[in-house]
């Protein structure tokens, strides 16, 4: 492809990306807004969730932050009951965290608040239309993938 269509195509993804981006991001911050968790805390349980049980450590290079920064939003969410923070049997040096039954039920009613409105925002588009919806976010998540190193 020829430079100039490449970087106007690039822009045009880019300009998407950044819609879906805010777009994304208002969405979580409505559908926790009654639920008294910050962004940062919606963050952290969704990664503990993902990864069932983690370091503090590895919980922070998940979620891109300082450990005294995820030290703060743990001691939250242990406050508020919904994770349960132990210290590691062999190195008493390693915290881990997991979610309680409490923090498992929010996750849960977080994930159906995301799924419903995905199902919403969804539901008028024809299955042609959605099946490439999937196609194309397959193609950018691999190359996005693929193509950045960290």
């Amino acid at each position: 492809m020829e430079e100039k269509k490449f970087e106007e195509i690039a822009g045009k993804i880019q300009k998407l990306i950044d819609l879906y981006q805010k777009r994304i991001k208002w969405t979580q911050i409505k559908g926790i807004s009654d639920l008294n968790i910050t962004l940062p805390q919606y963050y952290a349980l969704m990664t503990i969730a993902t990864l069932r049980q983690c370091s503090m450590k590895d919980l922070a290079d998940n979620l891109d932050v300082s450990y005294p920064t995820v030290t703060g939003i743990i001691d939250r969410l242990v406050r508020a009951g919904y994770v349960i923070r132990s210290v590691d049997l062999k190195d008493r040096r390693i915290v881990n965290v997991r979610l309680s039954e409490k923090g498992v039920k929010m996750v849960r009613k977080i994930n159906e608040r995301k799924y419903e409105y995905l199902r919403e925002a969804l539901k008028n588009l024809s299955d042609e239309n959605l099946l490439q919806g999937v196609r194309a976010f397959t193609i950018f998540s691999e190359a996005l993938l693929n193509g950045v190193k960290k």
